[in-house]
């Protein structure tokens, strides 16, 4: 080999230089290619992470593959096999994608809530199956409707202002009350975002809460109806705390009864009110009871108290325990109870007290359970004195041998109330004792009954004396007027019924009162009776005679066929009346009036007929006693213008139609006025001047006349003072006064209230009465005549000749005056009897100390010729006729008379 080497050695470096650079670029090459086989490691490690992450495999960690193992696994296989995989994976995501999309789908439509979609501008997108339920019957009508405008146009609901708020803080809202028809729902909207963020839509979930809110309802309701029964029982109830001891509720009755404010009560303890001895010992808490039930005493704020009853119970409220106290108030029982120990105190000190007798006993019932007879088991002490049986005697023995032999008595009644209950009362007639029992029984506890009785044989006997005073007359015996007016009440009934007539008699005892003044009460009464008993011969058993008082009878003809069965009873008692009656052996002879009113001509009611048989009567007195007369249609009438004049004149006192003239009086010798009679004038608006003697009459009748004389005597009295006041110091008046005044009223009272009130002096007041008013009770009369005199008042008497007098009582009375009859004086010229009557009364009045005064003087020659017999006082026409008080004062003043001068022609 070294030839070789000999024979190339100088090209031998060069090649191993070529070598080294040889080397030297594959080393380089070998750099860049595992530079580069690094590169491609670290580039498919990079591809395969990714790769695993798409297909859902975790990437493998650097120390657990090298490269050699990277490359090995086969990374395009790999990547290929993966591919499959995502292939088959998407096909199988689609899948599930259709099935979850019907799934949800379905979860959308099963929904119990309704759902509704809407986009940016309200419109309904879609809605579940529950809300075409809920709000969308016609789908069709609600295609792209917007919403707000479906369900709510009123805008009352708030649902627009719900959606509006959501877009605008793009948040999830709620609506806790959306009403529709008559549902209520719970509505959340929820806003939901595009791919960029922005609010797409709002998905509204409407839960129907109808039911939970009538449930609530009904709660509250519940919960009303509980506060109204806790506040309005009558018992006080407390909720307490049962370790505090403070009260938590209070109903309204516990305030009341308290008398605290709930604001004041609550917080406070409960032993501040109740229970305060008991501080530090509750009863429950400290004696280990569950509950209380005591009486105790309610404190009040004020410092009174109230006795209840308290009963506490332990309950468990909201996981604590507490105390439910309930108490009421025992002031009305401990009243009731201490009334009744009260009671039960008066009851048995009126039980041994009390006049009628009482008496328990116990029914006895046989083996059928009917009554056969009854136990005595108590008595009071008036029984004893009543029956004179001794409680000893008594108590425990059977009724039937008590009170008889045999059967018990009034067992039946006695039975009946002790098995029903029902009280009952009866009057029992004993006539073993011969008296009079009145008997209540009631029964106070099953099969038992008491009795109480008492004596009323005395009552009884007075009942019937009372009936017969009630409804007879005390002095005749014959029926009075309230029965006579029952009886005819009852014969018209029966009358009208049958068809039948009734005849009413209506008498009047002709002259009885001069027989019974002359002859004295007792033979007045006595011919009462007799004519009664006469009567009672005229009639049958079915009429009925009665007497109305005074002399007045009437005789009732029930069941009559026409007037003449009337006309035969008058005459027959006109007969029997026309018989003599004798008394003390002297004859007296009377006769009667008879007034006929018949059913139904002349009347159909039992006061109507007895008024016109009354008024019928009257025209029999008128037409000259002793004859009957019938009712006729101008009685009637006259007795319609009677009731009418009084109507009238009760309106002219009480409007002060009523008038005052006067007539002067004169003394002719000395040529002047000393004095006025005053003279009572009615002025009706319809009927014009009314005469005194249509009125005054009436007045005395209806009793008028007293309010009537007293009006007339102020008048007269104040009228005169005032002119005595303006210059006629010496002017008397004369009032006529009338005899029911002097009868019925205090005449001497009134005359002195008036003198007081008008300031006139007694003595310028004269008071005329007639002949008739001296003699009618003449001893009364005098005394009130005296009394009258003592005063100062000057009396006289009027019409003087006319009446009865009797001159033996004439020189008794106090009289100043006597004033001579108009009727003698007005033929004082041409008849010589008046003459002689007037000279004899001139006469008699002078021996008697008296003044005489001429009535009714007219014409020159009456005045001549009283002038002449001595008479000086005068008043009449020819002087001046009764005139108002302003002409009598025109005729004062003008001086028609002076004194010593007379300008009538006289000297």
């Amino acid at each position: 080999m070294e030839p070789t080497h000999r024979t190339t050695g100088v090209a031998l470096p060069e090649a191993l230089a070529a070598a080294h650079r040889e080397i030297e670029r594959l080393r380089q090459d070998n750099q860049s290619a595992q530079a580069a086989e690094q590169n491609a490691f670290v580039y498919i490690r990079e591809k395969v992470d990714q790769l695993l992450k798409v297909i859902g495999t975790w990437p493998l960690k650097p120390e657990e593959l090298d490269n050699e193992s990277l490359i090995s696994l086969d990374p395009i296989g790999i990547v290929a096999d993966a591919f499959v995989q995502v292939l088959e994976h998407l096909q199988d995501t689609n899948d599930a994608l259709t099935l979850a999309r019907d799934e949800i789908h379905a979860i959308f439509d099963s929904a119990g809530a309704a759902i509704l979609v809407v986009d940016r501008g309200f419109r309904l997108q879609s809605f579940n199956a529950q809300g075409r339920v809920f709000f969308f019957a016609d789908a069709l009508a609600v295609e792209q409707g917007e919403l707000p405008q479906l369900l709510d146009p009123s805008g009352s609901t708030g649902i627009a202002d719900l959606l509006e708020e959501i877009c605008r803080n793009d948040e999830r809202l709620e609506k806790s009350d959306f009403g529709f028809g008559d549902r209520h729902f719970h509505v959340v909207g929820t806003p939901v975002r595009d791919k960029t963020g922005m609010l797409s839509k709002v998905v509204l979930v409407f839960t129907d809460v109808t039911g939970r809110r009538r449930i609530e309802q009904s709660l509250r309701e519940a919960e009303s109806r509980l506060n109204i029964i806790v506040n309005s029982v009558p018992a006080g109830i407390l909720v307490i705390d049962a370790e505090t001891h403070v009260i938590r509720d209070v109903n309204d009755s516990a305030l009341s009864m308290i008398q605290e404010t709930r604001e004041n009560l609550l917080g406070s303890v409960c032993h501040d009110y109740i229970c305060r001895a008991e501080r530090g010992r509750c009863p429950i808490e400290h004696c280990e009871c569950r509950g209380d039930n005591s009486e105790r005493r309610l404190l009040r704020p004020n410092g009174d108290s109230i006795p209840v009853l308290k009963t506490v119970t332990s309950i468990e409220l909201q996981g604590r325990r507490h105390y439910l106290e309930s108490f009421i108030d025992l002031s009305e029982r401990k009243r009731a109870e201490q009334a009744l120990v009260e009671s039960e105190q008066r009851y048995r000190s009126l039980y041994n007290t009390m006049r009628e007798g009482v008496a328990l006993h116990e029914l006895l019932l046989d083996a059928d359970g009917r009554p056969i007879d009854y136990l005595i088991l108590d008595v009071n002490p008036s029984y004893e004195a009543i029956l004179g049986l001794n409680r000893e005697s008594v108590l425990g023995r059977k009724g039937s041998e008590v009170y008889g032999a045999g059967d018990a008595p009034y067992l039946t009644q006695f039975a009946r109330v002790a098995t029903s209950g029902v009280p009952s009362s009866f009057e029992a007639d004993f006539q073993p004792m011969g008296r009079v029992f009145s008997v209540s029984v009631f029964s106070p506890a099953p099969r038992r009954f008491a009795t109480v009785f008492d004596d009323i044989s005395e009552r009884k006997r007075a009942e019937k004396e009372v009936q017969r005073l009630a409804f007879f007359d005390t002095l005749t015996g014959l029926p009075n007027r309230t029965l006579l007016q029952d009886r005819l009440r009852e014969a018209l009934m029966i009358s009208a019924r049958d068809d039948h007539g009734v005849a009413v008699l209506f008498l009047d005892l002709d002259r009885f009162k001069p027989i019974n003044d002359s002859m004295g009460h007792a033979v007045g009464d006595g011919l009462l009776k007799a004519v009664g008993n006469r009567l009672l011969r005229c009639v049958r058993e079915s009429d009925t005679v009665g007497r109305l008082g005074g002399d007045e009878f009437v005789v009732i003809l029930p069941m009559i066929e026409h007037g003449l069965d009337a006309v035969r009873v008058a005459k027959a008692v006109m007969e029997q009346l026309a018989e003599p009656f004798e008394f003390d052996h002297r004859e007296i002879y009377t006769s009667c009036s008879i007034g006929i009113a018949l059913f139904p001509i002349d009347g159909d009611e039992a006061d109507t007929l007895i008024r016109n048989a009354d008024m019928a009567m009257y025209a029999a007195k008128q037409r000259g006693r002793n004859n009957y007369q019938f009712f006729s249609a101008e009685m009637n009438r006259r007795a319609s213008e009677r009731l009418d004049m009084e109507t009238r004149l009760r309106r002219a006192l009480r409007e002060q139609e009523i008038h005052v003239f006067y007539q002067p009086q004169l003394d002719v010798a000395k040529g002047r006025v000393t004095g006025v009679e005053a003279l009572v004038r009615w002025r009706d608006p319809e009927l014009g001047m009314v005469p005194p003697r249509r009125f005054i009459p009436l007045a005395e009748e209806t009793g008028l006349i007293l309010p009537l004389g007293e009006m007339v005597l102020s008048q007269a009295c104040a009228q005169v003072k005032e002119w005595q006041a303006a210059g006629a110091p010496s002017l008397t008046v004369a009032v006529n006064l009338s005899a029911f005044q002097l009868k019925q009223g205090d005449i001497a009272e009134t005359v002195h209230r008036v003198l007081a009130t008008t300031g006139l002096a007694p003595g310028s007041l004269e008071l005329e009465l007639t002949e008739s008013m001296l003699m009618d009770h003449a001893k009364a009369t005098v005394g009130t005549l005296q009394t009258l005199k003592a005063m100062g008042l000057r009396l006289s008497i009027d019409d003087f000749g006319t009446g009865y007098s009797s001159l033996h009582y004439l020189k008794d009375f106090p009289i100043d005056r006597i004033k001579v009859a108009q009727e003698f004086v007005r033929d004082i010229s041409a008849d010589p009897g008046d003459a002689a009557i007037v000279e004899t009364i001139i006469a008699m009045t002078a021996s008697l100390g008296m003044e005489v005064m001429a009535e009714g003087v007219e014409n020159i020659e009456q005045l001549r010729f009283l002038r002449s017999r001595g008479c000086l006082q005068m008043q009449g026409f020819y002087f001046a006729k009764p005139m108002s008080a302003d002409s009598i004062a025109q005729y004062l003043r003008s001086g028609a008379f002076r004194d010593g001068v007379c300008p009538l022609g006289l000297s």
